[in-house]
């Protein structure tokens, strides 16, 4: 079954709801089928983490929870992903979301199964000390979109681009030569924003902001 928030069970709660019943049985006992699946953490660095789950159809919101050694905390997303920022190295987080059924009576789903990440160790040697004279072009790009930097060592790298609302655009892992690197990729139907470039060797991370028209 389609999760969704057009399900005809969760309309006949919603009727219900409006004609006057109680609104706390609205946020208890919900079927099982009635929560986010397809939870997924896609990118990790020392300090971050991108975490996405399958859209439900019809969802105004998603509600986040996550938490660390230390602490639980909260955050909202309108789209089904989010990038969790200001992390501690080598620290394990536990993750749950709910979706948004209905903004004005906050009508959510069951909260998810629990999903963890643990994020590298933070090491001395950053990769903005390994990495510069970074360069997108064109701009404003239109089908093909050049990433070029020049790398101070031999090493495999992780390329990601990312929106800053979270949404995975791209990612590969490539082998970059000491010296100037260049690699094409096809960005003709990302629509127009602005979008995070990040490269990443093996705890190393730096990010990017560039701005495609």
């Amino acid at each position: 079954m389609k999760i969704s928030c057009f399900n005809p069970l969760f309309i006949a709660i919603l009727l219900w709801s409006s004609m006057g019943m109680a609104q706390t049985l609205l946020t208890v006992n919900y079927p099982s089928g009635f929560k986010p699946v397809g939870l997924e953490t896609a990118i990790t660095t020392s300090y971050s983490a991108l975490i996405k789950w399958h859209e439900i159809e019809g969802a105004s919101t998603y509600s986040v929870l996550y938490s660390g050694a230390d602490s639980v905390k909260s955050v909202t997303s309108i789209i089904n992903s989010v990038n969790l920022s200001f992390l501690s190295p080598g620290e394990k987080y536990e993750w749950i979301i709910r979706a948004n059924c209905n903004t004005a009576s906050s009508v959510y789903t069951s909260w998810s199964a629990v999903r963890d990440f643990t994020l590298p160790n933070a090491i001395t040697k950053q990769a903005n000390e390994l990495i510069s004279d970074v360069k997108l072009y064109p701009v404003p790009v239109e089908q093909e979109l050049n990433i070029q930097w020049v790398s101070k060592e031999t090493m495999e790298l992780n390329v990601t681009v990312y929106s800053v609302t979270g949404s995975l655009f791209y990612q590969r892992r490539v082998n970059a030569m000491e010296g100037l690197n260049n690699i094409v990729l096809d960005a003709s139907q990302w629509p127009q924003g602005s979008y995070l470039v990040q490269f990443g060797s093996g705890y190393q991370s730096v990010t990017f902001n560039k701005l495609i028209p």
